[in-house]
């Protein structure tokens, strides 16, 4: 952690370490010029190199092109705690957090057993990367080991506040957290104004202050604190982000206010200030805001429609499709490697058997050697294997965040939305995303990493949507799964299946009975299964076909049950009850 100026000059006496501390300290202020000038008095020139790279990498964060000469001569396996930082923040500011994540938690293991004072950076890029994603214990543990090395510094300081304020968001329960919360923007501001802060760090703080004051129902001064913001980030690369969600929300203020003009002229300046590392959840801000306050408010129907699509439509297949190949990818790898290790181990055991015929006199020699080539042929092979199963976890740990991601942006846009029909549409998708996520976090926790127990997905996806719509009594739902493991694919087709067939019990059966019943079944014979959702509701309504409905629920289970080769049988005797029929080979 950065120590104070003259407790360095006492203990070391440098004054190289003394330029060095100040370097990190204007870093840590955001005074990215006055850093850079403080870096030119450095005489390593080493240092004075891996300084300016990483200046210009928080400078300039998200532009790819311009940062990615300088990450180009390291290493991807480095041990060098300082170049696993650059590499970290590098990876952070263009989006790629899984990457981001281990550089940065290797370095900074190194930098606190060293004391070292490049943790303050460590620490507040970590803290940055996790408040973009949905870590929020560790984003808690965090802030409370980054409070133990701030040591009076006021901007640390700060920086504590304003990400404590970010976790305060992210877990945030107005029926629990409204005292809390409050006091802890009180001590916040009180902090800012004891002290003379950059425009950089007013723009955090007013970002900040925006939300909370839209929160108490203060828009005036919400409004006030989001052009504050716009006005202290403009120009700045690193605070590109905080700038549009600042337009964001100052435009949907604007719109319930009757200012028109200066909300659609926000929109635009929002849409060109996008983070360029995260475009597609920007992008599903945009549309959700356009389509919900302004579209919908103006009954512009047909532009609201294609917004919404959008989201649904070419964005989403964009993102699980990079996924889908990433997945095919690793799967190339894993093969190539196989191929490796066999082809190696034919080798040796050629060589062994060879130099066996050679001399009598060498058996034992060549004996013991073959023994060693398969022992480390074996730990060769082994550490492969665990290499290929570790990139599988992570990957559907990304997934799991990423979905994450989506479906708590998707909540806080639709808290904004006014249009019951849009809310529905927004609030389906969210148990959507709900089922595929499950699904990743299953395989991410189970011992194989390609298939899952379907009882325990199918289980958990039911009580998991019952929460949701309000049913907590276990008695009124009946569940019998058969025990068996289904691949991947099938199960995440399963999974939505059943989130559409007990969503809409839900919403339909269970409101018109007094003693409402849901039964779920899944049996099988040999290699053919039944899945069975029954209700003791009113069922259909007269010359309803449920096969041949237009909504896109059932349009998506019927599309489903092909994808399964099966057969979907409804039956409105009592209540209603599908039935779905496939195979499993």
């Amino acid at each position: 952690m950065r120590k104070g100026l003259s407790f360095i000059l006492i203990i070391l006496g440098s004054p190289t370490f003394s330029q060095r501390s100040n370097v990190v300290s204007f870093i840590n202020r955001l005074e990215f010029d006055s850093a850079f000038m403080e870096v030119s008095a450095l005489s390593d020139s080493k240092e004075k190199a891996y300084f300016k790279g990483l200046i210009q990498i928080l400078k300039h964060g998200g532009q790819h092109k311009r940062d990615s000469t300088i990450i180009s001569g390291l290493h991807p396996e480095t041990t060098d705690s300082k170049d696993q930082l650059l590499l970290g923040s590098y990876y952070t500011l263009n989006g790629e957090r899984g990457k981001a994540l281990v550089y940065l938690l290797k370095s900074m293991e190194q930098f606190i057993a060293n004391d070292h004072e490049l943790l303050s950076i460590n620490y507040l890029i970590v803290l940055h990367l996790y408040s973009r994603i949905i870590l929020t214990d560790s984003y808690k543990t965090l802030i409370e080991e980054f409070q133990k090395e701030i040591k009076g510094d006021p901007h640390l300081q700060a920086w504590k506040f304003l990400h404590e304020i970010d976790y305060r968001n992210k877990i945030f329960d107005p029926s629990q957290d409204s005292i809390d919360y409050i006091s802890l923007f009180r001590h916040t501001e009180a902090h800012f104004n004891r002290y003379s802060f950059n425009r950089s760090f007013k723009a955090h703080f007013s970002y900040r202050a925006g939300i909370f004051y839209r929160y108490v129902g203060q828009y005036d001064s919400a409004r006030y604190f989001y052009a504050q913001c716009v006005d202290y980030a403009d120009g700045e690369d690193y605070l590109r982000y905080i700038k549009f969600f600042s337009l964001i929300d100052l435009a949907g203020l604007q719109i319930q206010s009757g200012d028109i003009k200066e909300a659609e002229q926000n929109i635009q300046i929002a849409k060109d200030n996008w983070d360029l590392s995260d475009t597609t959840l920007t992008r599903l801000n945009y549309n959700l805001l356009m389509a919900n306050q302004y579209h919908l408010r103006f009954q512009n129907w047909e532009s609201a429609y294609h917004l919404m699509n959008e989201i649904w439509g070419e964005r989403l297949q964009f993102f699980f499709e990079n996924n889908n190949v990433r997945v095919s990818e690793l799967q190339e790898e894993f093969n190539v490697q196989l191929k490796d290790s066999q082809i190696e181990n034919q080798d040796n055991l050629i060589k062994s058997q060879n130099r066996f015929l050679y001399a009598l006199f060498g058996f034992m020699l060549a004996m013991l050697l073959l023994i060693l080539v398969l022992i480390f042929s074996f730990k060769s092979i082994r550490k492969k294997n665990q290499k290929i199963e570790t990139l599988m976890r992570e990957l559907h740990h990304r997934v799991k965040n990423n979905l994450q991601v989506i479906s708590s942006m998707l909540g806080l846009q639709s808290m904004k939305l006014e249009d019951t029909s849009a809310k529905n549409a927004v609030n389906e998708g969210k148990g959507r995303i709900r089922a595929m996520a499950l699904i990743h976090q299953k395989l991410y926790q189970n011992e194989e990493v390609t298939i899952l127990n379907i009882r325990e997905y199918l289980t958990n996806l039911i009580n998991e949507i019952a929460q949701a719509y309000g049913h907590f009594k276990s008695d009124r739902i009946k569940i019998s799964i058969v025990e068996r493991s289904f691949d991947a694919d099938v199960a995440l087709s399963m999974g939505l299946i059943v989130n559409e067939l007990v969503s809409n019990v839900f919403k339909y059966a269970f409101e018109e009975v007094d003693n409402p019943l849901l039964r779920i079944n899944l049996q099988n014979v040999d290699k053919a299964y039944t899945l069975t959702v029954e209700d003791n509701g009113p069922g259909l309504p007269k010359g309803f076909d449920l096969n041949a409905a237009e909504s896109f629920g059932m349009r998506l289970v019927n599309l489903l049950v092909k994808q399964l080769k099966g057969t979907l049988q409804v039956d409105t005797k009592n209540g209603l009850c599908c039935e779905i029929h496939f195979t499993n080979t």
